[in-house]
């Protein structure tokens, strides 16, 4: 299971970080083969995003 920190310069939409971190996950299934579940990534600045299977810091 591959951990990811995902950081992102404020000002950006939670579409926009949605976005990165889809983009990410699926780079991460298509070239490493986890499961498509497995989805392990910290924003730690995107208090919107935790629908995602993200873990926040707060959630550390």
């Amino acid at each position: 299971m591959p951990l990811v920190q995902i950081d992102v310069l404020h000002g950006h939409s939670v579409a926009y970080r949605r976005a990165i971190l889809d983009g990410v996950h699926v780079a991460l299934v298509e070239c490493f083969k986890i499961p498509d579940q497995d989805r392990h990534q910290i924003n730690p600045d995107c208090e919107e995003c935790k629908d995602l299977a993200i873990w926040s810091r707060s959630q550390k």
